[in-house]
């Protein structure tokens, strides 16, 4: 992705939800990504937006853009995780959509970060962080935004407040979710822990 606004169909397939009905689409890109085929999960989010685009289906198209931001910063392109990170928040245009503007920006952060872009990282973390706010509770999109923002936070050595936005969440959804909750919540234990070694406490 090269920053363009992806278009967006005024004749939009999607009903009000918070998935769109090529859903499985964006599942199986991003079991690539949770199972450690980053590769494969970027080549398939790049072939199935073009589907998504033409089908009008614009959460899907979000989902998708996301999880390919999230697998090139995996791979260390970070560059082109921000890329595809901004091309997501210029197709959200003037509308405020809080949890896709969090999620993008979140991308922002951590990958600017990890190229020193500190400046950016942090401009980008504050708004999101502000965003979370205006995320209804107890939603999908709540959950996956407050953890995007941890993991920038983590990523910017923010290690109090990454485990505070990921407890606020921790038991809001169903067993699965929760366990990803968890999962994250350990390694960033186990990060903290490491740190406070390496600086001679404990």
């Amino acid at each position: 992705m090269d920053g363009v606004p992806v278009p967006v169909s005024s004749r939009s397939l999607t009903a009000p939800s918070e998935f769109g009905p090529f859903d499985i689409l964006s599942d199986i890109a991003h079991r690539y990504y949770v199972d450690g085929f980053s590769e494969r999960s970027i080549t398939v989010c790049a072939q199935w937006l073009s589907l998504t685009v033409a089908a009008g289906d614009v959460i899907t198209t979000r989902y998708l853009l996301y999880i390919e931001a999230i697998a090139l910063e995996e791979r260390g392109r970070n560059d082109e995780a921000i890329a595809v990170a901004k091309s997501l928040l210029a197709g959200l245009g003037d509308d405020l959509e809080p949890m896709w503007r969090a999620k993008a920006l979140s991308v922002v952060a951590e990958s600017s970060t990890r190229l020193g872009k500190h400046g950016d990282a942090i401009a980008a973390l504050a708004e999101a962080d502000w965003l979370l706010q205006a995320i209804p509770t107890n939603t999908y999109g709540h959950l996956s935004a407050s953890m995007a923002v941890a993991l920038a936070l983590r990523s910017l050595g923010l290690l109090e407040q990454a485990d505070a936005a990921l407890s606020r969440v921790r038991g809001s959804h169903d067993t699965a979710a929760n366990l990803y909750v968890l999962q994250e919540l350990e390694l960033l234990s186990s990060y903290w822990g490491a740190a406070l070694l390496l600086i001679g406490r404990d």
